[in-house]
């Protein structure tokens, strides 16, 4: 995904709400995210909606990838209260 190809799919998910987009929006974020896109904010600001597909078993991928990628992100080192939260999704999942 190089050019006018990425800076497509990089508006997209800038003008689409969180809570709409889709495990097809949300696809090639998630595998790129940390490693050749984006940083842990990017990865951060849709983790919640990534949690929410995960939770209703909706992501259309592997549902690994998205917890690995928070080791990557080391949410360890996280803000208390993100680490919290995070705790506290896993535990309930």
């Amino acid at each position: 995904m190089y050019g006018a190809v990425l800076h497509q799919w990089n508006q997209q998910l800038a003008a689409t709400a969180l809570r709409e987009l889709s495990e097809e929006d949300l696809r090639i974020f998630h595998f790129k995210v940390m490693t050749t896109w984006g940083d842990v904010n990017d990865f951060k600001h849709f983790l919640p909606r990534i949690f929410e597909l995960l939770a209703q078993f909706s992501l259309g991928f592997e549902e690994w990838i998205a917890l690995d990628k928070l080791n990557y992100g080391k949410w360890h080192t996280w803000p208390q209260q993100e680490q919290a939260a995070v705790a506290e999704y896993l535990l309930a999942l």
